[in-house]
C-alpha cells in the first residue's frame, strides 16, 4: 500500500499539474521561510521562477528530459 502510494505521488509531483502546483504554491514561499526564521536560497528561488516562467500545456519535467 505505501508504495503504491510512493508511486503515485511520484507521478503527480513529476507531472506537469505537479508543475503548476509548485508554481502556484511557490508565492508562499517566502512567508514559511520567514515564520521558520529560514534564509531563502537564491537557487531555489530562480528554479520555482524558471518553473513558473515556463509552465505552460505540454512542459513537463518528463518531455523535456526526453
Amino acid at each position: 500500500m505505501l508504495s503504491r502510494m510512493k508511486r503515485d505521488a511520484n507521478r503527480y509531483a513529476y507531472s506537469a499539474a505537479g508543475d503548476r502546483q509548485a508554481a502556484e504554491l511557490g508565492k508562499y514561499r517566502q512567508q514559511w521561510e520567514k515564520l521558520e526564521g529560514r534564509e531563502q536560497v537564491p537557487k531555489v528561488q530562480e528554479k520555482a521562477q524558471k518553473i513558473e516562467r515556463d509552465n505552460t500545456p505540454g512542459m513537463s519535467r518528463q518531455n523535456v528530459l526526453r
